[in-house]
């Protein structure tokens, strides 16, 4: 896997080149955003991983760009998630915040790996979500959606406080499809789909 990582700050994208590097991964750099696109435009990157305050180029531009080009994207935020940022035309395939742990960075990156290979489906009532896909009948979702989708799927109820962001994405994106099901809380319940009548 040639992996391309976007950061203005020299240091850390040394640090970050160094780290997959060490783990036999071909690391490919870019300091500002018109580097990356040029990179991008040569072909054969199969991951980017794109800081949000990249110089020269807003962040998202490139990301749409990639993801044009059917490259998969991690973006790297000064922050969590904004619900702004998920219901975008194209958002990330996943989002860490900064600071993160080399941990951190190694689980997003397989994660990936693993939602792109996969074959799974999560069915619900009018609708089905292929994991590989990152889309809901078109519309792009991250990997934090597709793992609330699958928790839900799966009967897990509580698949996180940190999670809400995501679920309100899910929620406006199922009712930009005109869904009759939305993700609901309930106190003592947790998480779980609901139709229009119940």
């Amino acid at each position: 896997m040639r992996i391309m990582i976007a950061v203005s700050v020299r240091d850390l994208l040394q640090c970050y080149s160094r780290l997959l590097s060490c783990e036999g991964t071909q690391v490919d750099t870019a300091f500002d955003g018109v580097q990356t696109l040029t990179k991008l435009a040569k072909g054969g990157v199969d991951l980017l991983i794109v800081s949000g305050d990249i110089q020269r180029v807003d962040y998202r531009k490139i990301i749409a760009h990639a993801k044009g080009q059917g490259v998969p994207t991690i973006a790297l935020l000064s922050g969590r998630v904004k619900l702004s940022e998920l219901i975008g035309s194209a958002p990330a395939n996943d989002y860490l915040a900064l600071p993160f742990s080399p941990d951190e960075l190694r689980n997003a990156i397989a994660a990936l790996k693993a939602k792109l290979a996969s074959d799974e489906e999560l069915r619900f009532p009018g609708f089905s979500v292929r994991t590989a896909d990152f889309s809901l009948r078109g519309i792009p979702l991250t990997a934090g959606e597709i793992d609330i989708l699958k928790a839900l799927h799966d009967g897990d109820c509580r698949p996180g406080s940190d999670k809400d962001v995501y679920i309100n994405a899910l929620n406006e994106k199922l009712a930009r499809l005109h869904q009759p099901q939305w993700i609901h809380y309930e106190k003592q319940k947790g998480y779980r789909m609901v139709t229009g009548n119940e």
